[in-house]
């Protein structure tokens, strides 16, 4: 849902413009938001947002996506699954806010890993280390807790599906 939102926050918002997310604890919620500065949804296009097939054009500020309307709705189910709420907040011209909330939920790391296991029993480690786990000694991994957790995802797979170019080669440089 987050790559979708950064993804969108990058079709938007100019080049020097800024992209910020929010993560609150608000127990036994958590809200996370993405804030851009970008174009910003117009008030007769607010009704669209999370409408299957809706796509959105800009002509005096040139800009056209490719997008055929699917990642906010597709984002909203899965927020809804969970008994989250999924919002907005914009002004056209200065940028947008969206933001999910849901209840948080105890995680269980050893059915987590089972359940893993059962589903993905086929898929190989990666030929070569990640951009990450070369930049990072083994000593500074060890030493730090969020270093810790991001080396427990580092051969994870993620699906990034885009049909912005642009968009897709940024989350590329991201995760790598």
């Amino acid at each position: 849902m987050l790559l979708n939102l950064y993804s969108n926050a990058l079709k938007f918002t100019d080049r020097d413009g800024r992209i910020t997310i929010k993560v609150e604890n608000q127990d036994p919620y958590l809200k996370v938001g993405l804030i851009d500065s970008g174009l910003g949804i117009k008030d007769e296009d607010r009704c669209k947002i999370f409408k299957l097939f809706s796509s959105f054009r800009d002509n005096a500020r040139k800009i056209n996506t490719k997008g055929i309307g699917l990642g906010l709705v597709i984002c909203k189910k899965i927020v809804e699954k969970f008994n989250g709420v999924i919002d907005f907040d914009s002004v056209y011209g200065q940028g947008s806010t969206f933001h999910f909330t849901f209840e948080k939920m105890p995680f269980d790391e050893s059915a987590w890993r089972r359940e893993q296991r059962s589903l993905l029993p086929s898929l190989k480690k990666p030929k070569r280390a990640s951009m990450f786990t070369r930049a990072v000694s083994p000593a500074h991994q060890a030493s730090s807790p969020c270093l810790k957790r991001l080396v427990q995802f580092k051969n994870r797979r993620i699906l990034v599906a885009d049909d912005e170019e642009f968009c897709i080669a940024s989350m590329k440089a991201i995760l790598e």
